[in-house]
């Protein structure tokens, strides 16, 4: 019953400075997930595709090795993303590359039948427009193994022609292989392949967890400043002189605050989910989500208590705390993107496992893939609840 009663007041405390946490708690994340969000979303869009781009094709040969490479281009699903356009001459190529009016040029120069011909290697010459990108990288690869093919087809006859030492023989050899050659020639050489679409987050979902996360860790510091003050203003003693004892109090406060971030993850999914429509997947499987978030913000605010009593040392540590540890574990850039040590480094971060958890139920994964984190957490939780405890009673 004292339990309660110091949450019914500390949860009075906190209702004073409502409107102000409100923009902090609820506010404050929702703008934030939005406007990062929106800032990576080409980057994290599952949806994105590429675009249909036009390639200038120049076939200064024009003989039949060459037009296998045109009728790749010009293949029903090749070229729902690419549109060639023939050109006689490379008169204004570069410039047209430069203004963007090509995404590349194929140029196939005069001595390409020739050099197939007398055995010396094939090429093609591929020219990228400064924002080409991946889209030139495409056109580059094709073209790359067209001419692969056709200089694998030249050293067989180089083979044939050296064990034979008979150009006659080598000849009729090469002849009688040429039907199978000119069949594969003639193919476009590409596979095209069905693949499900993968399972990712959007890009609203992806921040929207994260910021949610970084700002709720604040909480920690209201909680924990808010129970130094009573320490330190006296009203702590007050509280002990009744009959009161020490874990009443300290018990009375961590479920004020599992209460008050239980609440307000739980208005920030609502919000988010109805103002900038985020899906956070299965509703009942969120429920053990978070209440675990809820738990590890309320450990969090015993570890700090127990270990520090300085009003002004907390309010720099816990915001250095949770900042270093939000932009670590991917609050303001997506960690896919990281590289090397720094892949590692967010596993070290609360808001990490818990981002794990949101990030599975988006997924729609099933609830037996997050039990192994969530009894993690609950655990860790849980000692340092005890941790606190233990000390808190000898101590004071």
């Amino acid at each position: 019953m004292k339990t309660f009663s110091i949450f019914i007041n500390s949860l009075k405390l906190f209702l004073v400075n409502i409107k102000v946490y409100i923009f902090v708690f609820l506010i404050a994340p929702l703008v934030f997930s939005f406007m990062y969000g929106t800032l990576y979303k080409n980057i994290l869009n599952p949806d994105r595709t590429i675009k249909k781009f036009t390639v200038a094709y120049v076939d200064l040969s024009n003989n039949k090795e060459s037009k296998p490479l045109e009728n790749i281009f010009n293949e029903a699903k090749l070229n729902k993303i690419i549109s060639l356009e023939k050109l006689s001459t490379t008169n204004d190529v570069n410039d047209a590359l430069l203004h963007g009016t090509y995404t590349a040029a194929v140029i196939i120069p005069k001595n390409f039948s020739q050099n197939i011909e007398t055995n010396k290697k094939a090429s093609i010459q591929v020219l990228k427009a400064p924002s080409a990108g991946v889209n030139g990288e495409i056109i580059s690869d094709i073209v790359t193994s067209y001419c692969s093919y056709l200089n694998t087809n030249s050293s067989a006859y180089s083979v044939i022609l050296e064990n034979s030492k008979d150009e006659t023989l080598t000849e009729k050899i090469f002849t009688s292989l040429l039907p199978i050659i000119d069949t594969d020639l003639n193919k476009t050489h590409l596979n095209y392949i069905s693949l499900p679409k993968a399972k990712v987050l959007t890009f609203k979902q992806q921040f929207s967890s994260s910021m949610l996360i970084m700002f709720s860790l604040f909480i920690v510091l209201t909680q924990s400043s808010s129970i130094l003050k009573e320490r330190e203003n006296g009203t702590l003693n007050r509280i002990y002189s009744t009959a009161t004892n020490k874990l009443c109090f300290y018990f009375g406060k961590l479920l004020t605050t599992f209460i008050i971030s239980t609440v307000q993850i739980l208005c920030f999914l609502v919000v988010s989910s109805l103002f900038i429509d985020v899906n956070f997947g299965n509703n009942f499987t969120l429920i053990p989500i978070v209440i675990a978030h809820a738990i590890i913000i309320t450990a969090f605010t015993a570890i700090i208590i127990t270990l520090f009593k300085s009003i002004n040392l907390i309010s720099v540590l816990v915001s250095l705390i949770v900042v270093i540890m939000s932009m670590f574990s991917g609050s303001f850039f997506p960690t896919d993107y990281y590289t090397g040590f720094m892949r590692e480094v967010p596993h070290f971060t609360i808001n990490y496992w818990i981002n794990n958890l949101y990030s599975s139920n988006m997924l729609n994964d099933s609830f037996s893939s997050i039990v192994g984190v969530l009894a993690i957490i609950l655990v860790i939780a849980s000692l340092c609840i005890s941790f606190g405890a233990i000390k808190l009673k000898y101590e004071y």
